[in-house]
């Protein structure tokens, strides 16, 4: 195995044990995770994205994005808000698209809710099978746990 990039993504703050219960949607709004009881917690991640470079190290990427009422994320809502370069921006937004969230919830509803997560990739023994091109960026593609 080469050197490569290992993903690990943190869990969205805040976060609490509880989970939401089955409600109706409330519509069209979009709540803040502080703003609601039960905020979104990350279920799993059905894919991790790294640069292919062998050159880049450890990095960490902060991305906001919205978790909609059936606990996916809103793709056209990510927006990264700090990235030391390209290639680690596309990784982590490629892996934020993939995540499964359990639904935000607030006064027994459940809600849109914008959340901010940290992305860190630190260097590891990891298998790049297969390579990716995406934005101009070639990325490796793990499939999730």
């Amino acid at each position: 195995m080469r050197s490569r990039l290992l993903l690990i993504a943190l869990g969205c703050l805040p976060l609490t044990a509880a989970k939401a219960q089955a409600a109706p949607p409330v519509v069209g709004e979009v709540f803040l995770a502080a703003e609601i009881e039960r905020p979104p917690k990350l279920q799993r991640s059905l894919a991790h994205y790294f640069p292919a470079e062998e050159s880049y190290g450890k990095a960490r990427v902060t991305v906001e994005f919205v978790v909609d009422t059936a606990g996916l994320v809103e793709p056209n809502t990510v927006k990264i808000i700090q990235a030391p370069n390209s290639a680690f921006a596309e990784a982590a937004r490629l892996t934020v698209v993939g995540q499964q969230y359990s639904a935000g919830a607030t006064g027994g509803l459940l809600v849109r809710t914008i959340m901010t997560s940290e992305i860190k990739f630190k260097p590891g023994q990891v298998s790049c099978a297969l390579v990716i091109e995406s934005r101009g960026v070639r990325l490796c593609f793990e499939s999730g746990k």
